[in-house]
């Protein structure tokens, strides 16, 4: 009985230090209880969690085994794939894993097995055997390689060429490789991750979503870094700030009324003034949904009306279109609102005063609405005389 006890002993110590160390964590609490169905199973499963990280497959069994080493272009490759030897040996161990499950695993998911220590031992010897032989296998698609095409200097601005390299990402590891890149968004510029981001947003469930806006919005919350903010509101449709948190919608709004208040611009020059208000433009695609729309509104209708001329250029130049959608959307519809009747005010005067920017901005308003503008202006537009100075 003693001599019994010290060999299943030295079987347990040598099965320890002999396999995979991720693989001996998975299993050592039913080995060590003397339970070698379920190290077995606990062992199956581990091989199994390995070939869906590495793929990005969801299936299981010998279907993920089918998907994952089957075909003519594997997921998981155990070699070169160059010669018949290559493709006899791949194919060899897709039949030993297929058969894995269908002898090994499946029989004891369904039926009273009570496998002894010797049993267990050599077939989780075997199966650390073959995991090592998964592990070292090459995969078509690997996060490093796949970030440095996005972040590649040549990536090409267009719709298909994202939409081509989205296509690339097993579906698994959307969410994550979005992450990624989001956090490294300042490693390129801002067009060329629009791009991307938006193809792949379109890929996400409304799990993701959600999960992606919590990430995005523990940023917001803190950051000072305001091409962070530019890159967020620029890369992803407007629709993702509803999964943004209040609090980081509201310091961020404010961040960029903030930068609005002291906005400068100059229309001639086609240049900031003293470089002020660049971050603030970035409020325009917010405009019609921001939590913080009334103090938009008002700011830049107050340098609209400014005697400043840097100051009504800012407004021109980045506002004034979205400006007069949002605006009848603010009003009470009582007499004298002021988001109608301050605007009509204060364009009504510009045009009587012949200046072209108030013409010229009103081009599209006055042939596309809203209505309220046209009844507003239509008198002084069509009365237009351009100051000559």
């Amino acid at each position: 009985m003693i001599k019994l006890l010290n060999y299943r002993r030295i079987i347990k110590l040598n099965l320890e230090t002999s396999i995979d160390e991720h693989l001996w964590e998975t299993i050592k609490i039913s080995y060590k209880s003397d339970n070698y169905t379920g190290a077995i199973l606990d062992a199956i499963y581990y091989l199994s969690y390995i070939i869906r990280e590495k793929t990005g497959l969801e299936s299981d069994g010998t279907v993920l085994i089918g998907q994952a080493f089957g075909g003519k272009n594997p997921k998981l490759k155990v070699n070169k794939l160059q010669t018949e030897s290559d493709w006899n040996i791949q194919k060899g161990l897709e039949q030993i894993l297929r058969g894995v499950y269908q002898s090994i695993r499946n029989p004891r998911s369904h039926e009273k097995y009570d496998d002894n220590i010797e049993d267990a031992t050599a077939i989780i010897f075997f199966l650390s055997y073959l995991l090592n032989i998964i592990v070292k296998s090459k995969s078509p698609f690997t996060k490093s390689d796949f970030l440095k095409r996005v972040f590649d200097p040549y990536f090409v601005e267009k719709d298909r060429y994202a939409e081509l390299l989205v296509n690339e990402i097993p579906n698994k590891l959307k969410l994550d490789i979005l992450i990624e890149v989001y956090r490294n968004k300042e490693n390129t510029s801002g067009n060329k991750l629009s791009y991307f981001i938006m193809a792949l947003y379109k890929k996400l469930s409304s799990d993701e979503i959600k999960t992606l806006g919590d990430v995005v919005s523990e940023e917001l919350k803190c950051t000072d870094n305001d091409s962070s903010i530019c890159y967020t509101i620029q890369c992803f449709p407007i629709g993702f700030w509803d999964f943004i948190d209040e609090s980081a919608k509201l310091r961020t709004e404010n961040k960029l009324l903030k930068s609005i208040e002291e906005g400068l611009y100059s229309i001639n020059k086609k240049e900031f003034i003293n470089g002020k208000g660049s971050v603030g433009t970035w409020a325009e695609k917010l405009l019609d949904i921001a939590l913080l729309k009334e103090d938009f509104a008002s700011n830049l209708l107050f340098k609209l009306a400014s005697d400043n001329k840097y100051e009504s250029d800012y407004v021109f130049k980045y506002f004034f279109k979205t400006l007069f959608k949002v605006l009848p959307k603010l009003s009470t519809g009582e007499e004298g609102d002021f988001y109608i009747e301050f605007p009509s005010s204060v364009v009504n005067e510009g045009l009587k005063n012949g200046d072209r920017r108030f013409h010229n901005a009103l081009y599209l308003i006055m042939k596309q609405g809203p209505k309220i503008w046209q009844k507003k202006f239509q008198e002084a537009y069509d009365n237009f005389k351009a100051n000559q100075q």
